[in-house]
């Protein structure tokens, strides 16, 4: 890390010591935004995160990723100021690719934003994490927190601005790309990932957050072990008969999570339910499983 400029130490000291550092550990200069790296295996949660830090005059996007090992290239061709790091991810989580991404970009701010509880966040905070975010939050309070943790100041720069949204207590639709009421959190486990995504884009748009998507069991009970989410929407069969077994691993992790089978499999609908699934749509009846998650999610 470059060593502070006088003219910045003298500014200082006139901080209180709790008060955090406006120095970055890069060299952008005062009052330029902040370079991010995005990295989430969601693409619908890159763009959210995409939306909210181009709403405001402190961060610029510069990369996304979609597992850590696209991370730890990204980040050492990029060096950004900040990346905003998933832990669940495919080929490579999010903690395992931590150590080596620093390695090669070792200037760069890690936060957190993830589904996991905060135990598991606050473990990793000697690893080289400055701070977490919790997915599910609001843009507002999302973009405050990170502000907060990198020591700069919270601006808005949009019409009224934050503070203006805040005192009228509610936000633009179409200022950013996400349901205003977050429902619930979900994962998503399907072999095909152009299902996996479409079922994302369901999710989102009846304000369900997906902090997880895979096609491998042990990344989805490992998600399912840190986050405990609302809903899972699964697909057990690959042509033949369904793994119950990850059925009732789900429920004996996380009882209370809503489990919703989406699937070609129709001939095993009441052995799933029976099996302790909340529900099962046929493939590719989207359109069901919408109406179905639409019905479920909690509303606030």
């Amino acid at each position: 890390m470059q060593p502070l400029e006088r003219q910045e130490m003298s500014a200082a000291e006139n901080h209180r010591n709790d008060e955090p550092s406006t120095h970055h550990g890069t060299d952008t200069p005062e009052g330029a935004p902040m370079s991010v790296l995005v990295v989430d295996d969601s693409m619908s949660t890159r763009r959210f995160l995409r939306g909210v830090l181009e709403n405001s005059q402190q961060f610029a996007v510069v990369g996304e990723a979609s597992d850590g090992r696209d991370a730890i290239d990204q980040a050492r061709v990029l060096q950004p100021d900040l990346v905003l790091l998933d832990l669940v991810m495919p080929n490579m989580t999010g903690t395992n690719a931590l150590a080596e991404m620093l390695q090669v970009s070792p200037c760069s701010i890690v936060v957190i934003v993830s589904g996991s509880d905060q135990a598991t966040s606050n473990q990793l905070m000697d690893d080289g994490i400055r701070g977490s975010i919790p997915k599910g939050i609001r843009p507002y309070d999302l973009l405050r927190q990170l502000c907060d943790i990198v020591g700069r100041p919270f601006h808005f720069n949009g019409p009224g601005g934050w503070d203006d949204m805040e005192r009228k207590s509610q936000f633009s639709p179409s200022a950013l790309p996400t349901p205003v009421i977050v429902r619930g959190r979900a994962i998503v486990y399907d072999p095909d990932p152009l299902v996996r995504t479409l079922i994302g884009r369901v999710l989102n748009g009846s304000g369900v957050v997906v902090i997880a998507e895979t096609n491998t069991r042990s990344i989805l009970l490992t998600a399912i072990d840190l986050a405990k989410p609302e809903f899972v929407v699964l697909d057990l069969s690959s042509g033949g008969q369904p793994d119950m077994t990850t059925l009732s691993e789900i429920r004996r992790r996380s009882p209370k999570t809503i489990v919703i089978v989406y699937s070609r499999s129709a001939e095993w609908r009441e052995s799933m339910l029976a099996a302790g699934a909340t529900a099962f749509i046929s493939k590719p009846r989207i359109d069901e499983l919408a109406s179905r998650i639409s019905h479920l999610a909690p509303s606030h």
